[in-house]
């Protein structure tokens, strides 16, 4: 079990009674001598159940609700209601979707397919090794570029993630990345696009990816 250190007290707890989330306390509070004090905005804070309920204590509220879900509460809450993650999609990012991601995500300090074409048939686009977007493409017959498979998770957006949020699909490490989508942080190994197409529909890394994905359900 692993040990948080309340950022209030001091105090050490179990990963359990985890109470960190990300508040925003609107409006105006008052001291106890009754002075009126700008909004406080408390984010991503770990807190231990005495510290949270003294918070919502000194916030002023009637009662101590109980503090938003964490992720992790989310994600189970969310697989208990959906019978775990219902996979709609393996695929590949495009350049659209890669550029809109911050470079820390796409950085994995090697190179990864984009299913978009490069400038020419022989090209797909891919994503270097420093988290760089080059639309320009690769050739679709090389064996030495990796493959990072993305997964569309039916109403994953409904937990309201933020993205970069990591959590775990078929065991491996993913970020969520919008759009009910998920990227695995890291690749599952290389291989080339196609033999001559870069048309990703048609593809020979199409067909491996789903052969790959049935081949990870089959284990559980």
């Amino acid at each position: 079990m692993k040990g948080y250190k309340c950022d209030r007290c001091g105090n050490f707890f179990e990963d359990y009674e985890i109470q960190g989330y990300a508040v925003i306390c609107e409006g105006k509070t008052r001291t106890k001598e009754g002075k009126s004090t700008m909004h406080i905005a408390i984010e991503g804070i770990d807190l231990c159940a005495d510290c949270t309920e003294k918070f919502y204590e000194w916030k002023g509220d009637k009662e101590s609700p109980s503090p938003p879900l964490t992720w992790r509460e989310e994600m189970q809450k969310f697989d208990k209601h959906n019978n775990k993650y219902e996979i709609e999609e393996i695929t590949l990012l495009t350049i659209e979707e890669a550029e809109e991601l911050p470079r820390w995500i796409l950085a994995t300090g090697r190179w990864w397919w984009l299913r978009s074409p490069g400038f020419n048939l022989d090209y797909a686009a891919y994503v270097y090794t420093d988290g760089s977007v080059y639309s320009s493409g690769f050739y679709v017959s090389s064996g030495g570029v990796c493959v990072r498979p993305a997964l569309r998770i039916r109403n994953l957006d409904s937990l309201n993630l933020e993205v970069g949020t990591t959590f775990k699909v078929l065991d491996r490490p993913v970020y969520y990345i919008g759009n009910n989508k998920v990227l695995l942080c890291e690749d599952i190994g290389e291989h080339r696009f196609d033999i001559k197409s870069n048309d990703y529909k048609h593809s020979e890394i199409k067909d491996w990816l789903e052969k790959w994905l049935d081949n990870e359900k089959n284990k559980r």
